[in-house]
């Protein structure tokens, strides 16, 4: 039996090693208190967002090489 991969683990380790750059992008591209341009990271792990994810393949590892590609 196939393992799943784990995508939710992985998204939430990924997002601590991008607060750093989230909060400079916030910073370079927000001109004013409720010009948002960059979204948080709480964004990227809601129930429409795993919806998309399930529907583009990305909770599978093969769905997952289908849209990147390895480095």
């Amino acid at each position: 039996m196939k393992q799943k991969p784990k995508t939710r683990k992985a998204l939430k380790e990924a997002i601590k090693d991008m607060n750093p750059e989230i909060k400079q992008l916030k910073k370079e591209l927000n001109p004013g208190p409720y010009d948002n341009y960059v979204v948080g990271s709480s964004y990227l792990d809601t129930k429409e967002q795993r919806y998309l994810n399930e529907l583009l393949g990305l909770n599978t590892n093969e769905g997952i090489e289908q849209w990147y590609a390895k480095s």
